[in-house]
């Protein structure tokens, strides 16, 4: 149950983290609810230059949502926006959705069977189990509305795809808002399309549930058809060579994580040498090139746009589970997908890459 606990008796604690070497807020919340803010949150950083009884202030009077004892959202004292009513809040929950998804295995969510053996671990949860809780907690304010298939002749069977409308509600919004996760099937690589062309705002206003339905019909076949024609427009388009870099890079920050198994760490060891612009491209550029953010957007390189999309899809869906590198793959295929549609290269003659191949299910297999 979501329970909205308004003009709240909150107190604090500011302690130092010895082992994270960081501060760290707590909040005790009406005496009950104890809630600590991660160490580099917006939270903990106030401590480093805000006094105590400010950010006392800050918290004290403010509205805070709780499922199972858990923290999913707040609004400070200053806050003076809509708010849901409880029984607004129960129909939400009730009609909508409500999970926890922080204890929940990558086995557990249909949409991932099978990744974890591939892994090599037992617990770890699926990219978008991750999306649907983060944020919250690991609390998911939302249902899955509808899934539908895609299939794209064009890209044979690396072109099965099956996408899900998601419904997100928050207690402190008026409206339900939309995403999309796309599933490349042959592979079982995620994306969570949140760009401002597949995501939109359904108002609670009278009879919400039938315009639902609307939007859901009328949105399957205009995703279906914008996604098809730009994965095909990406399997012959050149990534540029920022687009590279810029992969390389997500992948070696990725490859960091302490929690990576030595297969984790083979498969994505394979994917920055296979990303890297120094070993694929400096026969055919100056190196200086590759720091160049402005010019190298305007050269192609040796990948497709899609050897790019499979790459991270990839590496995010298997390869581990960081929250930041999550959010920052997932936020450039979004731009891979959505931006560079209309964008020219500077022709060059560069062979495409031996392992690039749309029917296969990872890039660099044999499968």
């Amino acid at each position: 149950m979501l329970n909205i606990i308004r003009n709240a008796s909150v107190d604090i604690k500011l302690e130092y983290n010895y082992s994270l070497q960081d501060f760290q807020l707590t909040i005790i919340v009406d005496e009950q609810y104890v809630h600590v803010f991660p160490v580099g949150s917006k939270e903990s950083k106030m401590c480093h230059n805000t006094e105590q009884s400010v950010i006392q202030g800050l918290f004290n009077g403010g509205t805070f949502a709780f499922f199972d004892g858990a923290l999913v959202d707040y609004r400070s004292s200053a806050y003076r926006g809509y708010i849901h009513t409880e029984t607004g809040v129960d129909e939400l929950s009730n009609r909508i959705g409500i999970k926890r998804y922080s204890e929940q295995k990558a086995t557990g969510d249909k949409f991932h069977e099978g990744i974890a053996d591939q892994g090599g671990s037992s617990n770890r949860r699926g990219v978008f189990s991750r999306f649907r809780g983060m944020n919250n907690n690991g609390i998911f304010l939302g249902g899955e509305f509808d899934r539908f298939q895609m299939d794209i002749s064009g890209l044979s069977d690396g072109g099965n795809f099956e996408n899900r409308l998601i419904y997100r509600w928050s207690p402190f919004s008026d409206k339900i808002t939309t995403s999309l996760e796309v599933m490349r099937l042959i592979c079982l690589n995620g994306m969570v399309a949140n760009a401002p062309l597949v995501t939109y705002s359904v108002p609670l206003i009278n009879d919400w549930e039938a315009n639902l339905n609307v939007v859901s019909t009328q949105l399957q076949p205009r995703l279906n058809g914008l996604l098809s024609n730009r994965f095909l427009e990406m399997r012959s388009q050149r990534a540029t060579v920022r687009q590279i870099v810029d992969a390389n890079g997500l992948l070696m920050e990725r490859a960091e994580s302490k929690e990576l198994n030595a297969g984790e760490q083979t498969m994505l060891q394979n994917m920055i040498s296979q990303t890297s612009p120094e070993a694929n491209l400096s026969k055919y550029y100056d190196t200086s090139l590759f720091s160049d953010k402005q010019a190298s957007s305007g050269f192609g390189g040796h990948l497709t746009q899609f050897d790019v999309y499979n790459i991270l899809t990839e590496a995010s869906s298997h390869y581990g589970a960081n929250e930041v590198n999550d959010r920052g793959i997932q936020r450039y295929l979004n731009g891979v997908v959505f931006d560079s549609s209309d964008k020219k290269n500077v022709e060059v003659e560069i062979p495409e890459s031996a392992d690039s191949d749309h029917r296969r299910a990872f890039f660099g297999s044999n499968k």
